[in-house]
């Protein structure tokens, strides 16, 4: 599936400085503990917990490095809301990248995890998100969707209002 500026959804494999740290640190302790053959058994169940602790550390994502590039961002009427495109990508040895919308008020941060559309924030299913305000009270999102039946679930959630505002959806494919 293409996106936004030709961008290939999810097919990169994504390392950040925290997942190489705890790869290496994994198969440095791998190969150090393999090297003794006469272990208890008890030695051998610590050295797996052990093991299996660090590479699932490694694989966890962490918000505050995602790396978000704004699409659009248009202002309410009044000036008190900020409706933005957005696209984020990160995630540790098993990344992920999206599209999607967030609407928040003027002066507070930007949360890629507060997205409008999808029940599972990270999942990419969601394509060509723009937004426009129809007035103060409305704004209008519209946006191209995965159509295969493994996110019938994931796309059916949309938030339908925040902050007061009635969010209106338009699906264009």
């Amino acid at each position: 599936m293409i996106l936004r500026n030709s961008r290939i959804a999810c097919t990169r494999w994504y390392w950040t400085k925290w997942t190489r740290r705890s790869f290496i640190c994994a198969l440095f302790y791998l190969g150090l503990f393999q090297m003794k053959w006469n272990k208890n058994k008890t030695m051998r169940i610590f050295e797996s917990m052990l093991c299996t602790v660090i590479l699932l550390t490694s694989c966890m994502s962490d918000p505050s490095i995602d790396t978000v590039e704004v699409l659009s961002e248009k202002p309410s009427p009044n000036g008190k809301f900020i409706a933005t495109s957005f696209y984020c990508e990160g995630g540790g040895a098993a990344g992920y990248c999206y599209n999607n919308a967030n609407l928040r008020r003027t002066g507070d941060e930007l949360d890629p995890r507060g997205g409008l559309l999808g029940k599972y924030k990270t999942w990419s299913s969601f394509s060509d998100v723009e937004v426009r305000w129809i007035n103060d009270s409305n704004l209008e999102i519209s946006y191209k969707q995965n159509t295969l039946p493994a996110y019938r679930g994931h796309n059916s959630i949309r938030v339908e209002s925040k902050h007061n505002i009635k969010i209106h959806y338009i699906i264009t494919n």
